[in-house]
């Protein structure tokens, strides 16, 4: 039901969409980092004369974590 503004002109009240949660193991970047993060690793260290950044497969790691419920969730509306 609208409700009226100050002026007498009704609003209409705004519809909250439910909640839908993405599905990110169906994600093409998800499947691509884990199918092939450890054999990028392992070639990256091989073929250069530095090794890779430890922190450049954390984030990749972390990247893949985040995608897990079980690690924690927050939903926020405004």
């Amino acid at each position: 039901m609208a409700r009226p503004f100050s002026d007498g002109v009704p609003v209409q009240p705004r519809l909250r969409k439910p909640y839908v949660r993405h599905q990110p193991d169906s994600s093409v970047l998800v499947q691509v980092v884990l199918t092939w993060l450890e054999t990028f690793v392992a070639m990256a260290s091989e073929a250069y004369l530095r090794p890779l950044p430890r922190h450049v497969a954390q984030e990749f790691q972390k990247y893949l974590r985040c995608e897990i419920l079980a690690w924690g969730f927050a939903r926020a509306c405004c």
